[in-house]
């Protein structure tokens, strides 16, 4: 279980504002934004170009998702994509 056991001993009240609070977090594309920055760096340090081309592969992937998000991370990963994949 991924939550643990712990969810089950939460009140109702405590529930419901986790799960807001986790809602909020993913709305605000934050996880995406970390992500992005650390596959930016990699791109900027040379990191991903010296990578075999399947891994280069597993990150293309991820901008490519993320390029669909209507949120400045969704519009930087776009353009980082397209200039990893010209």
């Amino acid at each position: 279980m991924l939550t643990g056991p712990f969810i089950e001993k939460l009140s109702l009240e405590v529930s419901r504002s986790v799960l807001f609070r986790i809602n909020s977090i993913a709305k605000s594309h934050q996880i995406q934004a970390i992500i992005f920055k650390w596959i930016k760096r990699a791109y900027e340090t040379n990191l991903i170009q010296i990578m075999k081309k399947e891994d280069q592969n597993e990150f293309l992937e991820i901008l490519y998702e993320y390029s669909f998000l209507e949120s400045p991370v969704g519009n930087s990963s776009g353009k980082l994509y397209k200039i990893l994949t010209l």
